[in-house]
């Protein structure tokens, strides 16, 4: 989960996403967000605070069933973010509080792990029951999060789409090992996933967007969609008119696709031209792709909707004491 305001910002998601050019270096030029469980400054709590945790997903049996137990859930992160907002309540009153926690950008980003343990672990995918019911539990888990997010403040949220797993270097290296048929099979049904999880959160968005009236449920709620899917599969088939030579390869790694050896492994190497590859490991984009698809959802394009976040951002919400 990401926290951002164009003046008082961010905390940012799961993984090294688009998330964290929002809230820090691009808009305001401000420094990387704090880790959340580090010593924070009195500042830094109406700045930047990072929630980031390494195989975070929206189900905590999805990040278990990863290998990652101790990663910090959707609802985890979201808990921390409550605690998070008393303590800028306490700090700043409750007025400049409400213009850091109303006016600020949410950005929520997790889906991908869900998505991987039910499509690579066979037992814990028997264990949730059948792939509908599995997308149906995680888009109702994800509006659940958002509830709470409004509930503690947040009006300005925008909702990342996950991308093509498929294209992505560990995809591309987990299908390889098996059996050509097998291997196109598992493709199209992990990004089939990907696409109806997607259609849930957007219509999601809609739903909410539909219900901000000033004497509706949701009051002064606005949500952005952003289709990674759409960007990210863009890109993959027109590689040289974003400024990229390789985006099926991870940049730091070993092995087939360099997603075969972890970064850092023994076996692993890095790249040597950095920003033309796309994705830095298996899963993430190195900071070219991050600042692409950046500019795709901040300044406006048929990836981002109703509006691009640079429009989100300059929204006035009622009842802020600007």
């Amino acid at each position: 989960m990401c926290e951002l305001n164009h003046e008082k910002i961010g905390i940012r998601s799961h993984m090294e996403s688009v998330a964290m050019w929002f809230g820090s270096t691009v808009i305001m030029k401000l420094p990387q967000a704090a880790p959340s469980l580090s010593n924070v400054t009195i500042d830094q709590k109406g700045t930047c605070i990072n929630f980031a945790s390494g195989g975070s997903a929206i189900l905590p049996a999805s990040s278990v069933a990863m290998g990652a137990p101790n990663a910090f859930t959707f609802d985890q992160q979201v808990t921390q973010y409550e605690g998070f907002a008393v303590d800028v309540i306490y700090e700043y009153g409750v007025d400049q509080a409400l213009l850091i926690l109303n006016d600020a950008i949410y950005q929520l980003n997790l889906g991908t792990i869900d998505l991987l343990a039910y499509f690579t672990k066979p037992n814990y995918a028997a264990t949730v029951g059948p792939l509908n019911t599995f997308l149906d539990s995680l888009a109702a888990e994800y509006l659940r999060m958002v509830e709470r997010l409004y509930s503690q403040g947040a009006r300005k949220v925008v909702v990342f789409g996950i991308g093509p797993i498929s294209k992505t270097p560990l995809g591309r290296f987990l299908s390889s090992k098996m059996i050509p048929d097998a291997g196109i099979k598992w493709c199209a049904a992990i990004d089939s996933a990907v696409r109806q999880l997607n259609g849930k959160l957007s219509n999601m968005v809609k739903r909410l967007n539909a219900d901000s009236g000033l004497d509706q449920m949701h009051a002064s709620l606005q949500l952005v969609y952003a289709d990674v899917y759409g960007a990210v599969t863009d890109i993959t088939r027109n590689p040289t008119k974003y400024g990229f030579t390789d985006v099926k390869n991870a940049c730091c790694g070993g092995g087939k696709f360099g997603a075969e050896f972890l970064c850092g492994h023994s076996k692993s190497k890095t790249c040597r031209s950095v920003s033309k590859n796309l994705f830095w490991n298996g899963m993430q984009f190195t900071e070219a792709g991050n600042k692409k698809l950046f500019s795709l959802f901040f300044g406006g394009s048929s990836f981002v909707k109703p509006f691009s976040v640079q429009r989100l951002c300059k929204l006035l919400i009622p009842g802020v004491p600007y």
